[in-house]
């Protein structure tokens, strides 16, 4: 044993760094891949921390010594991927870890088109893996950026009523705890510590491992329409989100026009969607060029969000689009930029926070 190992790292992690990075098995002490003078931000811009350390393993055992060292040393851990979430749930001070270097893909179960991966893998290898395999996943939101573990534990949604949030797609999870330990957790072993960990904000330990449950790859055949916001809200308990198995509003403000988009499983030849003005580099310029204008002009925002809503969608109410995609391709949507985007669960349904991506699009570039 070097009793010299990561001594660049003892003023945050004490002495003990030595003793508890040593591996027996392998004869080497187990890699601490640390950096200071981290910048975190979240993904829009909106939250910004500055961790004692940056942490980013690339095993369990890296892990597990992060672990070890924090609890020895009193230190707080908050795990984060893509920052996604638009709050400061992942701003810390303290030590930050990501897991982008723990992503690979552990076993397959084919019989039962299970696949487990390590947490940090993102949604969007997560999709390309399951597609390799003639699988996808059963639902999906509008993007793929979060890493999966981060995207079951804030309990991010889909787009349907029928196929629940990301977690319920979650069959088995191993997670390690404060003192260390990992725990292997399903509906059957480990139960409680399985449900709470589905949706655990990050409270409970470190994910490590997830057994996801996939389905045959299936194709989606959409439309969108334009539909005065009155008639939304008028069929909004009625049938609204049971017309179709997958359903989205956008409400754009300042036009009392919304968006419903609604997809269906089907056996149809694929139809690539529309183009999009905004989509395109001339329109995502002006747009972002004219929201930064309404930030120190706020009386101009009404007047570009009606001018983008008509270029983009048309003004007249009825079909502006349909497509016949991938269920990925047809569910996830293009961000354009950063951007302050508020996602709001209202009174009008108790389970619209399962199913809906009930958006309030007034853009801000972050």
């Amino acid at each position: 044993m070097d009793p010299e190992a990561h001594k660049g790292f003892r003023k945050y992690a004490s002495d003990a760094i030595s003793a508890l990075s040593w591996d027996a098995d392998t004869g080497t002490h187990v890699p601490f891949r640390a950096s200071v003078n981290h910048r975190h931000h979240t993904w829009a811009k909106t939250h910004f921390s500055n961790p004692e350390l940056f942490l980013r393993p690339q095993s369990e055992k890296e892990i597990r010594l992060i672990v070890n060292l924090a609890r020895q040393c009193g230190k707080t851990i908050v795990v984060v991927g893509s920052g996604h979430s638009p709050s400061d749930l992942t701003c810390t001070s303290s030590w930050m870890v990501n897991l982008d270097g723990f992503s690979s893909v552990v076993s397959e179960n084919r019989g039962e088109l299970q696949l487990e991966v390590e947490a940090g893998i993102r949604l969007y290898r997560l999709v390309d893996e399951l597609e390799k395999r003639g699988w996808a996943m059963p639902n999906l939101g509008s993007i793929t950026a979060q890493s999966i573990a981060g995207a079951i534990a804030t309990n991010t949604h889909g787009s349907s009523l029928s196929h629940g949030t990301l977690s319920q797609a979650v069959v088995g999870l191993t997670i390690m705890l404060s003192s260390g330990e990992s725990l292997r957790c399903s509906a059957t072993e480990n139960g409680d510590l399985y449900h709470a960990a589905l949706v655990s904000l990050g409270g409970l330990g470190i994910i490590t491992h997830i057994v996801f449950q996939a389905v045959p790859a299936f194709n989606l055949a959409w439309k969108q329409e334009v539909v005065e916001t009155p008639q939304i809200l008028d069929t909004w308990k009625k049938e609204l989100w049971t017309k179709s198995e997958f359903i989205r509003v956008w409400w754009f403000p300042y036009s009392g026009r919304s968006i419903v988009w609604s997809a269906n499983k089907t056996e149809e030849p694929l139809c690539e969607r529309p183009h999009s003005w905004y989509g395109g580099g001339l329109g995502r310029f002006s747009y972002e060029l004219a929201l930064y204008f309404s930030t120190w002009f706020p009386r101009l925002t009404p007047i570009v969000e009606r001018y983008v809503f008509s270029m983009q969608y048309r003004w007249e109410e009825g079909p502006t689009g349909s497509a016949v995609q991938k269920s990925h391709e047809a569910l996830t949507m293009d961000c354009l930029f950063s951007q302050l985007v508020n996602e709001v669960n209202t009174r009008f349904s108790c389970l619209l926070s399962q199913c809906s991506n009930f958006n309030l699009l007034q853009r801000k570039p972050a």
